[in-house]
């Protein structure tokens, strides 16, 4: 049955293409350049040049004219609250190639993204992606990134909802997401996309149990409500898939606390 269903998912793809494009491998939607631009202020950030130190404001002017500021003064700028500092910060660390300086690159992209630059979201997920030992981050790194990924994706920044999406599906570096990514289904998050990567991940299981084809048709229905016609299509080719597949599971036994009750004649 699995085959099935998900055949049916590639006849959804074979249709004609259309504006909008749902990617099932993120289950993000490309349509709206601007939710990825959605910004989330989540810390004050540095407010004037003036709450730095002498030498530090000589070196924020540096950095906000376009010139070169060494390695230590945007570290400390950056860890003064200065969120143009940590972004440029991280990209330095990124420029490096070196892998062991990804986490401390992600974490500044997490600053600079916590001051409300939406732009530092694409560097902080392309951060995490380069973690090669999760294990030898600190865990409160991790949770601190985990929730500004996930502020962001409550606010509809797509591109932080297809990094919470994917990270869920994966279950590393954050582990299981749990409730908030079905928070971000409730919302809406994502225009439906994400109900539909869901539903689509369950119905990759070899042998999906009563419960998960349920959800995944409860997922598929709430993506049905999408405003892209193309997640709208998938879900609606999904669904019959899904209703067969439940029509074939065994029936269920009956509850014996609803069996009607015999008295005993004798």
């Amino acid at each position: 049955m699995r085959n099935v269903i998900l055949a049916t998912t590639m006849l959804a793809f074979a249709g004609p293409a259309t504006a909008q494009v749902v990617d099932l491998g993120t289950g993000g939607s490309s349509a709206d350049p601007e939710a990825k631009r959605i910004a989330v202020e989540l810390a004050p950030g540095l407010r004037s040049t003036r709450d730095l130190p002498w030498n530090l404001r000589q070196a924020r002017r540096r950095l906000i004219d376009g010139q070169t500021v060494s390695m230590t003064d945007l570290r400390q700028m950056a860890d003064r609250g200065d969120g143009f500092a940590s972004y440029r910060f991280a990209e330095r660390l990124m420029e490096t190639g070196n892998p062991d300086l990804a986490d401390d690159a992600a974490h500044y992209y997490g600053m600079a993204a916590a001051t409300g630059r939406a732009g530092a979201i694409f560097g902080l997920v392309k951060a995490v992606d380069a973690i090669k030992d999760v294990d030898a981050v600190p865990p409160r790194r991790l949770d601190v990134i985990r929730d500004i990924l996930l502020a962001y994706a409550r606010a509809g920044n797509s591109r932080a909802i297809d990094a919470v999406l994917q990270y869920h599906l994966d279950g590393v570096p954050f582990g299981s997401f749990g409730d908030d990514v079905e928070s971000l289904v409730l919302a809406g998050s994502g225009d439906g996309a994400v109900s539909l990567q869901l539903a689509t991940a369950l119905l990759q299981q070899p042998d999906p149990t009563r419960e998960e084809l349920e959800r995944a048709r409860d997922y598929l229905e709430r993506a049905q409500a999408s405003e892209s016609m193309r997640t709208v299509l998938i879900a609606g080719n999904l669904l019959p898939g899904v209703e067969t597949a439940l029509a074939a599971l065994p029936a269920l036994a009956p509850d014996t606390d609803d069996a009607p009750i015999t008295e005993d004649t004798q």
